[in-house]
């Protein structure tokens, strides 16, 4: 569900297959590994740029391990939210991005928030511990909420059961090596509404 109060306009995916095919071709047959510069996402649309962990493999935007964690990042231009979402964040986006892990899990424990960075910038940490059904072992779902001039950036990290233990490390490492980009004069078109996809969003029992 999207915020009453957020722009709305199309949104926009990232096409990465460059990066997807080198991450692939570097992983069979005996090569070395991909170097950090090899593994290094770069979107200057949006504005970001980051280390994807070893072993994972990108796709339509997507980072996903071979675990089945996933990692997303979602931007929004905030020049047409209302002044009141704007002033309320990061807790002004609570709201949707419960709403919104509630349409695909269930959530088991009161989401734990702390505060952090991310690219320099201070953010807003929330993870929910989530399942599928009753009888799966529980998954995370968590979100790092950050603005950078003019841009809300959702950086959703969905962990499986076997992802929570093997697959944090190695996403806090990528985090930690994120950096926000100059970005291109943005027009009133530019503005990419956060929406969790459907098919994004099943963790293995």
């Amino acid at each position: 569900m999207m915020h009453p109060m957020m722009p709305t306009a199309p949104r926009t995916r990232i096409d990465v297959a460059t990066l997807t095919l080198s991450l692939l071709l570097a992983s069979c047959g005996g090569s070395p590994p991909p170097s950090a510069e090899q593994r290094t996402f770069k979107n200057p649309e949006i504005g970001v740029q980051y280390v994807v962990p070893p072993n994972w493999w990108v796709l339509n935007g997507e980072a996903r391990s071979r675990l089945g964690t996933l990692f997303t990042i979602d931007a929004t231009n905030l020049q047409d939210a209302s002044p009141e979402f704007v002033a309320g964040l990061p807790d002004s986006v609570l709201p949707q991005l419960e709403d919104n892990t509630r349409r695909f899990f269930s959530i088991v424990e009161k989401p734990a928030r702390r505060e952090v960075t991310v690219g320099g910038e201070p953010a807003l940490e929330v993870v929910f511990p989530v399942r599928v059904r009753p009888q799966d072992r529980p998954g995370e779902v968590a979100f790092r909420v950050v603005r950078s001039g003019n841009m809300l950036y959702l950086l959703r990290t969905v962990f499986t059961a076997d992802g929570v233990a093997d697959d944090r490390p190695l996403m806090a490492e990528a985090l930690a090596t994120f950096k926000f980009l100059e970005r291109p004069v943005p027009s009133s078109r530019d503005s990419l509404v956060p929406q969790l996809p459907a098919t994004a969003a099943t963790p293995v029992p």
